[in-house]
């Protein structure tokens, strides 16, 4: 199945518990309900690695770019691009 990955970052005068409801009651199933698409799921970020062990730069946490990825589950990719034209 194909997926849509889009990355968030919120504004700093967004709490994150706002957003991830306005995920739930808004955002989720008005995605879910357009054409072409599945399902859609909001995860938080929680940081990354960095390093080069060839090169003598052992892994480190690093901070994610992104606050959070929705991901958009695509059951038929072309609807779903007809659909994201009308939003």
């Amino acid at each position: 199945m194909a997926k849509e990955i889009i990355l968030y970052n919120l504004r700093d005068d967004v709490k994150e518990e706002d957003y991830v409801r306005w995920c739930e009651d808004y955002k989720g199933p008005l995605l879910i309900r357009l054409p072409g698409s599945k399902s859609f799921t909001v995860l938080k970020m929680m940081g990354g690695v960095q390093g080069n062990v060839q090169k003598g730069s052992p892994p480190s946490p690093t901070k994610s770019p992104f606050n959070y990825i929705g991901i958009v589950d695509v059951a038929n990719p072309e609807e779903w691009g007809k659909s994201k034209e009308r939003l």
